[in-house]
């Protein structure tokens, strides 16, 4: 039985691992092991696994059900680094399920069994949960926190050496809501600089349409002009909101209303989300 408890961890692991670039592949992989006859213990290893590797592929959780089941086990049985993992996909569901109160407690949870004991805990999962923390208070408009969590989140991807352009574009949002444009254009830029190094674009799609927003906005047009060409297909055809909004701006910043007008009408054709419709209205009006 213990053989066998290490074969099929040793499994699990690796599935983990090779997870953490290709989610989707490793939920085929995960599929393909049998874990009915084995222990308690294996099969909520499993089940937290699935959900990691659920959360990865961004398929949204239909309930909290087996998260609130697996802390219970985890939080009574489990060493340090798996309860901060359960605390922290527990977060991660109710995020997914719009409960921000909940995702922030479990998120500090997490959190605090990292810093307590940070021998024993995952720090490319401390730097998941500041990204998720700047993230939540961000949308609940606390913008001093947002950017609290996002220098730490930058500090936490330079201590383990990663990639340090969405921490960049989360510090530079914050700063662009408190008024302070020259740091929200220096972490622009940062990012931009970090992005143009790896000559990936394609990775780089969504923070290249946020650097042009960002930079229209500002009125940094020259460097808005940079973004364009990196940005991949037809905007208006494949009526993309956030890239119709940011071209809106785009052409505002150039002062060619009747472009923007086409874009912010786009806009109103095809948002679901009312944010989106209110500005693109609100840029028609002007």
């Amino acid at each position: 039985a213990s053989c066998s408890n290490e074969t099929i961890l040793r499994k699990m692991e690796q599935i983990k691992n090779f997870g953490n670039e290709n989610p989707r592949e490793a939920l085929a992989m995960l599929d393909s092991l049998d874990v009915s006859s084995e222990s308690e213990y294996i099969k909520n290893k499993y089940s937290l696994l699935r959900i990691r590797l659920s959360d990865k592929s961004n398929i949204m959780p239909s309930s909290d059900e087996e998260i609130k089941r697996l802390m219970d086990y985890f939080n009574a049985r489990g060493t340090t680094a798996e309860r901060q993992e359960a605390y922290y996909y527990a977060g991660s569901t109710y995020r997914d399920l719009q409960d921000t109160p909940r995702a922030l407690e479990n998120f500090f949870k997490s959190l605090d069994l990292a810093l307590d004991y940070p021998k024993e805990c995952d720090s490319i999962m401390l730097r998941n949960t500041y990204s998720n923390l700047t993230f939540l208070f961000y949308m609940v408009k606390d913008y001093p926190d947002a950017l609290e969590y996002g220098l730490k989140e930058l500090e936490c991807c330079r201590q383990t050496k990663t990639d340090v352009v969405i921490p960049f574009m989360h510090i530079g949002a914050p700063y662009l809501d408190m008024d302070s444009l020259r740091q929200a254009e220096a972490a622009s830029d940062s990012a931009f600089a970090h992005i143009m190094q790896s000559g990936n674009f394609h990775k780089y799609q969504e923070s290249l349409v946020f650097l042009l927003y960002r930079y229209s906005y500002i009125d940094k047009v020259e460097k808005a002009k940079k973004c364009l060409p990196l940005i991949e297909g037809n905007t208006l055809e494949d009526g993309n909101v956030w890239l119709c909004m940011a071209f809106a701006f785009y052409y505002e910043a150039l002062g060619k209303s009747d472009s923007a007008a086409i874009y912010c009408k786009k806009v109103l054709d095809n948002a679901k989300d009312t944010l989106y419709m209110y500005d693109a209205a609100k840029h028609l009006f002007t």
